[in-house]
């Protein structure tokens, strides 16, 4: 059989955005025979295996304390070991797929798979400027931490064998920033199924 794995920092069942596309997407992959598997982080101490419909699920501890500066880049980190750790104990097989989303991709960096991605940190830190009275402290904060996360983004788009992406203005953004153009890319559009 088949398989197909989601990875992502966190995957909410019922939720909305990126865990909605996960779910729909596993959903389709799952009708088409995948056997599919969602790994993702969460806020118990320990690892937990669900099983949904049309999914396992594994769900990795991530660290309760941050560390300033870092962000959500931290559990990102975090679970990019628990995933290289599966991986090593999960040996993947040509036709398997690997679909992460954004940063999650850091688990993956040294195999095959696809990223799905929205706007980078450096287009997301200068709307975030746009605000006014902001602090010093504030502003220096988020350029240091969107600093990291677009670091850390460019390694994974770099690896990465294919983008998903949410409009072709994000896709322009990424590889401007990132390049990529030679990547093959797939922009969802509402209404379309998998």
């Amino acid at each position: 059989m088949n398989r197909m794995f989601l990875i992502c920092r966190k995957f909410e069942p019922e939720g909305g955005s990126y865990s909605a596309v996960f779910r729909e997407t596993a959903k389709a992959a799952r009708a088409k025979g995948y056997y599919v598997t969602i790994l993702s982080g969460h806020d118990e101490d320990k690892v937990k295996l669900d099983f949904l419909p049309y999914a396992a699920h594994f769900k990795f501890p991530l660290p309760k304390k941050h560390i300033p500066l870092l962000g959500q880049n931290w559990h990102y980190i975090v679970l990019s070991k628990y995933v290289k750790k599966y991986f090593k104990h999960t040996p993947l097989e040509k036709e398997d797929i690997i679909l992460t989303n954004c940063l999650a991709g850091l688990g993956v960096l040294d195999k095959e798979f696809f990223l799905r991605m929205g706007q980078p940190a450096h287009i997301l830190i200068k709307n975030l400027s746009m605000g006014k009275n902001q602090s010093i402290k504030t502003i220096i904060g988020r350029r240091l931490h969107y600093g990291i996360q677009g670091y850390l983004e460019a390694r994974v788009v770099k690896k990465a064998t294919g983008l998903i992406v949410t409009s072709m203005e994000s896709r322009e953004h990424i590889t401007r920033v990132f390049g990529g153009k030679e990547k093959p890319y797939f922009v969802p559009q509402s209404g379309v199924t998998i």
